[in-house]
């Protein structure tokens, strides 16, 4: 290989590293910042939960989803999302969310060709009988959930409805 093609294939595989690299600079998918009231989001359905910065929330049906902010198309690198659902039929153990009984349901994927790995963390909760489930995610292969996460996750509380419900 010449020395002019070493450069010009230099070049690419730099512009290459950057454009995959910018996802990173945006929002991080394990938050260090530790929660702060003013990037609470609240629900139709009674709920909120504080987001980390450069996350980017949606609401579909009530529910609240949460994911890093990414500045090219990427598939999701970790998500916060909290929902009323119907009674959760998954395998569980005994857990405590903010100091209240809950259970905890774990799940983790190993990286795979087309697929990178991925760890799921699900707390349910009881409030005046509904089972509201909060979720953390993270394409990443871990046993514990990051304890900054969980602090996030912490954040949740049942408040009266804002808005129109849906």
């Amino acid at each position: 290989m010449s020395r002019r093609e070493m450069v010009i294939v230099g070049v690419i595989l730099v512009g290459m590293f950057f454009a995959l690299d910018l996802h990173t600079v945006s929002g991080r998918k394990i938050p260090v910042e530790p929660p702060a009231e003013e990037r609470r989001v609240h629900s139709t359905r009674g709920f909120s939960i504080i987001v980390p910065p450069d996350w980017t929330e949606s609401h579909s049906d009530g529910s609240i989803a949460s994911f890093p902010n990414s500045s090219i198309a990427a598939r999701a690198r970790a998500m916060i999302v909290v929902a009323v659902m119907n009674e959760n039929t998954a395998p569980t153990v005994a857990a405590k969310f903010q100091d209240q009984s809950a259970r905890l349901q774990f799940t983790q994927r190993p990286w795979m060709l087309d697929h990178p790995a991925w760890a799921t963390w699900t707390y349910t909760t009881i409030h005046d009988g509904k089972p509201y489930f909060i979720t953390y995610a993270v394409n990443e292969e871990r046993d514990e959930i990051p304890p900054m996460a969980l602090r996030y996750l912490e954040t949740f509380r049942v408040e009266p409805p804002v808005g129109d419900p849906e």
